[in-house]
């Protein structure tokens, strides 16, 4: 794949993350990038205020910080769900705009945790996404919802990084 167009599907997975969070748990990202890590871990990055959720902010709390995977999920199974909706967004988004999937889901410690509650199969690994986009369809069925995170794709693409104020203003004009 040419670095333009990786470039892209990075844009849109950080922007599929940007709308599933704030549709469905009215969070705004503290930032959004598609500038990779120091350390190559990432391609891009989106930031969470979790602890501003009210599903996901006591289990930040009993877990110090730190969402634990597998804490979640046994405490709460809508929690878990919005959670894993959240993080897989990107994916679903990207994999939908460009038809290409790349990263290896089956590895993911919350995709394992929801495969170990029964929530997700992985003996099937490439059907991941189509067993979580259940959890996402919802959040991204609406036209305008596609425009929202084609705009912040585009924004991504030309300045590489949008803070928070940009990124609730995005999302707000849906």
């Amino acid at each position: 794949m040419e670095a333009e167009s990786v470039l892209k599907r990075r844009a849109f997975h950080e922007a599929g993350h940007c709308v599933v969070g704030f549709y469905r748990l009215g969070l705004v990202p503290l930032r959004s990038t598609v500038v990779p890590s120091d350390d190559g871990q990432t391609l891009g990055r989106t930031d969470w205020p979790y602890a501003e959720s009210p599903q996901l902010a006591p289990f930040i709390a009993a877990a110090g910080r730190r969402l634990r995977p597998m804490g979640l999920v046994a405490a709460d199974e809508q929690a878990a769900r919005d959670l894993i909706a959240l993080h897989v967004a990107g994916e679903v988004v990207a994999k939908r705009l460009t038809g290409v999937a790349m990263p290896d889901l089956a590895g993911d410690d919350l995709v394992k945790a929801m495969s170990l509650a029964r929530y997700i199969d992985l003996r099937d690994p490439e059907s991941i996404i189509e067993q979580i986009s259940r959890e996402v369809d919802a959040d991204i069925s609406e036209p305008a919802t596609w425009q929202v995170i084609e705009r912040i794709a585009d924004v991504l693409l030309a300045g590489s990084t949008l803070e928070r104020a940009e990124l609730a203003r995005l999302l707000a004009g849906a």
